[in-house]
């Protein structure tokens, strides 16, 4: 095996698997690729290991399968600092494959492998993928750059830090009477995807969110959510309500107290909970619009 550049050094595999056995299996296999390994038994420990910055691919077992296979990788394509990590999905050969699309940036590339495989197959896809992570170092860090720029911009007083815009249209103007760091338009950003940005930032402050009649705002302590409120509704529920807005305007707004509070958990916990029930009410949509075409194919036929 050749010796690693020292642009290579700093990647580390992330294995994420609820298989003890399997976790120890992989990173012995992987060790021999001479980068370093991270093994997680759950998604929010795999975040804490993915949102580190150094993560070149991730090995997500789901011979194991997890309540929801698609929502670590989810989790991942909606942040800015793990967006970009191929994951390598490994299932057994009597095991069909989970729906993954859509999940954010299609472009990424991701691969599967099916067990039992030979051991030396298995580190070549690896290396692949760290090949691709290699060649987004440069990109990863331009855009690092960008985002320490708006924390050095936030702190000075005054002083205005934009979320580029992904459409044309001009960013609402400051309220009044603040100081908005970041501010930009819902549809572009959703929430879930500013949560993530605002984490690694350790801001503490409140994203305000409204549209064209509702108000929420979500409070944070040094990165960490602690309160929200939606209209006349507090806590987790107004949250995770929030999580559903699809349209109007966000502005964070420095040094706002929260008054209490009323959400216990990590982020990435939060995101989690946040997308499997945004999930549960897309479902209960769809299954309502089946019976009613069902009952007007059914008044039809009955005509």
């Amino acid at each position: 095996m050749a010796s690693l550049s020292d642009q290579e050094k700093h990647l580390e595999i992330l294995i994420l698997s609820r298989d003890a056995h399997k976790l120890g299996l992989f990173a012995e296999i992987l060790g021999k690729t001479g980068f370093p390994i991270l093994t997680a038994e759950t998604v929010e420990d795999a975040w804490e290991c993915a949102k580190s910055g150094t993560v070149g691919v991730v090995i997500h077992d789901l011979t194991y399968p997890f309540p929801d296979d698609t929502l670590f990788l989810r989790a991942c394509r909606s942040s800015q600092r793990t967006h970009s990590i191929p994951f390598l999905f490994v299932t057994k050969n009597d095991q069909s494959q989970p729906i993954l699309a859509p999940v954010g940036d299609e472009t990424v590339l991701d691969a599967w492998i099916v067990l039992p495989c030979p051991s030396q197959q298995f580190c070549n896809k690896v290396l692949v993928l760290l090949d691709v992570s290699r060649d987004q170092q440069k990109k990863l860090a331009e855009q690092a750059a960008v985002e320490v720029g708006k924390a050095i911009a936030a702190s000075v007083p005054g002083g205005l830090a934009e979320i580029p815009a992904a459409a044309p249209e001009a960013a609402p103007a400051p309220v009044p009477g603040t100081t908005a760091i970041f501010r930009g338009h819902l549809g572009a950003f959703d929430i879930v995807k500013i949560l993530s940005m605002l984490e690694p930032l350790k801001l503490t402050g409140a994203l305000v969110v409204e549209d064209e009649k509702r108000e929420g705002r979500i409070y944070f302590v040094e990165g960490a959510v602690w309160h929200a409120t939606m209209n006349d509704m507090t806590g987790p529920d107004a949250l995770f309500l929030l999580f559903h807005l699809k349209k109007g305007d966000f502005r964070f707004e420095p040094d706002q107290a929260t008054p209490k509070r009323t959400i216990q958990g990590n982020t990435m916990g939060l995101l989690l909970e946040g997308m499997r029930q945004m999930d549960e009410a897309k479902t209960i949509i769809r299954r309502m619009q089946e019976r009613r075409e069902a009952q007007a194919e059914h008044e039809q036929s009955a005509d």
